[in-house]
């Protein structure tokens, strides 16, 4: 299987997550931008950024989703742009106006779009919803990144195209004394019939920097300077640099040392108790002690009607991962992962992966069924006790540090789960159940981003294979 800030959202809003709703849908706005304010509705003119990510199928190996940047930038003018990059302080898409709960624009050409907006600070847009943002003036010290895959040919194209494949990620570390460093990495993949190559770059700049009314300001230590737009909302998980958005990474603090004033999310005793009832009883309807006793899996797997295929092989108590990809039965790239840190293999090129794919890896293979053995039961924190409406049960649980709001059916199996994975909502749902060895596995997975969903279909499932040091092994380059 392959595949905002709901820590931030899970702390200031827990009474909320207690009562949250059982449907699936309800649980994800938890993780939404729903701390953006919002302008007065009957204002004329506003000065925000309004952005979004669209998603859209990639072809890239393990890529699963391609994004597409949307962006409406109003000023207090009138007018409006669709870029927050290079000229957007000047740069001039058309002229708007907000009235009655609509947005009227009317671009260059004269042509005219009304777009409902009930003032709640987001709205529906090209394909998306996209949310407020501010112009700021301040960035809280921390480490700000961003990592993105494209991909053209090969797999799901319909051609014998080569396939062409680029990750990239950039970061940059705003520090307290006004001082920044950034860095870059990318690599590109390419196979085909007699086409291969790969390569890879980083590089490093630092300076200091200064911030006001939107306009960052970059000055590097060998004289160069870069002006640049960027926006944020009230609750700053994120800020948004020429129009591309760069997530708040809590595991890189700050260099200086502050006091820690936050306040984890906690569920009442009872709701603990009542929550670990549940989850105690999901175990057994999902396979209880021969769910248990498992500890090895092979799964064969398919995506784009039998486009890609997909072998993946679990080790659950060494938290090992290994998945196969294939196009007409041929091997074109295998990732493998041990704890937080793995590798990904093609055209006989070995490359490290970024601990943002590791994470999607690991929330795609681990997050399931298999999060219902007791061990890993043992190890979770309930954030809401269950609610039940509609012959469906909904809990919210933590398990280091991570969130996740799971639904079950009346028989207790669990039918969906939602999370936050490198600061972006995935929600799965799990169908056409069968037993396997006793244990209740799904065959049908879909997973769910933003608009866009792609379907999982397994044709075999094996639990506890045999499975040896060569299956592991990285093959010869």
């Amino acid at each position: 299987m392959i595949t905002s800030s709901i820590v931030q959202t899970a702390k200031h809003m827990n009474p909320c997550l207690r009562s949250a709703s059982s449907k699936l849908y309800i649980l994800l706005l938890f993780f939404s931008l729903l701390a953006n304010t919002s302008f007065t509705q009957q204002s004329k003119y506003i000065h925000a950024a309004f952005t979004g990510t669209r998603w859209d199928p990639s072809s890239m190996m393990g890529g699963g989703l391609e994004k597409t940047e949307i962006i409406l930038y109003f000023r207090p003018d009138g007018t409006y742009s669709t870029t927050l990059g290079n000229g957007w302080q000047t740069d001039i898409s058309g002229h708007y106006t907000i009235s009655n709960g609509t947005i009227k624009l009317t671009d260059s050409k004269n042509q005219v779009e009304s777009i409902p907006y009930d003032g709640s600070g987001s709205f529906w847009y090209n394909g998306t919803t996209i949310f407020q943002k501010k112009p700021a003036s301040k960035i809280p010290p921390g480490y700000y990144s961003f990592s993105y895959s494209s991909g053209s040919g090969g797999i799901g194209s319909g051609t014998n195209a080569p396939y062409v494949g680029n990750r990239a990620h950039k970061g940059i570390q705003f520090n307290p004394d006004g001082s920044f460093s950034s860095g870059a990495s990318s690599s590109t993949y390419i196979s085909g019939g007699n086409v291969s190559g790969h390569g890879n770059r980083k590089t490093e700049a630092d300076g200091t920097y200064t911030i006001k009314d939107g306009v960052l300001t970059l000055h590097f230590k060998n004289g160069e300077k870069s002006v640049n737009s960027c926006f944020t909302s009230d609750a700053v998980s994120s800020i948004i640099v020429n129009g591309t958005t760069y997530y708040a990474d809590e595991d890189k603090k700050s260099t200086t040392k502050e006091p820690d004033t936050k306040t984890k999310p906690a569920a009442s005793p009872e709701d603990v108790r009542s929550g670990l009832a549940f989850l105690k009883k999901a175990n057994l309807a999902n396979g209880g002690k021969y769910l248990d006793e498992v500890k090895t899996v092979k799964l064969e797997s398919s995506l784009g009607n039998g486009a890609l295929q997909i072998t993946t092989l679990l080790d659950l108590p060494q938290q090992k991962i290994r998945c196969e990809y294939r196009k007409q039965g041929q091997l074109i790239g295998i990732e493998q992962t041990e704890g937080n840190a793995g590798w990904e293999w093609s055209n006989g090129k070995f490359t490290t992966l970024p601990t943002d794919r590791v994470k999607e890896l690991q929330s795609a293979n681990f997050s399931g069924i298999f999060s219902l053995q007791e061990p890993v039961l043992n190890s979770v924190s309930i954030i809401s006790a269950p609610g039940t409406s509609n012959n469906q049960t909904s809990i919210i649980i933590s398990r280091g540090g991570n969130y996740t709001a799971m639904l079950f059916d009346k028989e207790n199996r669990l039918t969906g789960n939602s999370s936050k994975i490198n600061n972006r909502s995935i929600t799965r749902s799990f169908s056409d159940f069968r037993k396997v060895k006793q244990v209740l596995l799904p065959y049908i997975v879909k997973e769910m981003r933003d608009n866009k969903t792609f379907t999982y279909q397994y044709s075999s499932i094996e639990l506890n294979p045999s499975l040896s040091v060569n299956d592991w092994l990285k093959p010869k380059s």
